[in-house]
């Protein structure tokens, strides 16, 4: 008899809980998908917009590194903190040094695409 009585007290918990004994002025309403024929899309350009350069940029012109002397620290000097979205590549171009060097003068470094900002990486003289 407690058996049953377990059956219909879980039923009933069951019920409520998938909206059973919800009377239809509780039910809250669903959102209503859209019919994507009735969504407004922008419309293509006539004529694109004029294209705008950066201060200082010219179209065209090939893009310096300094390189600093021989013998001397990078233009970053001996130690570089990394930034959000860094890579070697652009840290050995921004500090005038070639990657392999970048890397021969960070063993630590065992996958160069795994550095994370605030790391401090070694620049070769």
């Amino acid at each position: 008899m407690r058996w049953l009585a377990a059956v219909i007290v879980g039923l009933g918990i069951i019920a409520a809980g998938c909206g059973g004994g919800v009377s239809p002025e509780t039910t809250p309403v669903r959102p209503v998908l859209t019919d994507p024929r009735l969504v407004p899309t922008a419309e293509p350009w006539t004529q694109p917009p004029p294209v705008r350069y950066l201060e200082g940029s010219t179209p065209g012109a090939p893009v310096t590194t300094p390189t600093p002397e021989s013998g001397t620290a990078g233009v970053c000097g001996d130690t570089y903190v990394v930034q959000a979205g860094d890579t070697l590549s652009a840290i050995a171009r921004k500090c005038g040094v070639s990657l392999d060097d970048l890397l021969a003068a960070n063993p630590q470094i065992k996958d160069p695409a795994s550095i994370y900002p605030g790391q401090q990486i070694r620049i070769p003289r």
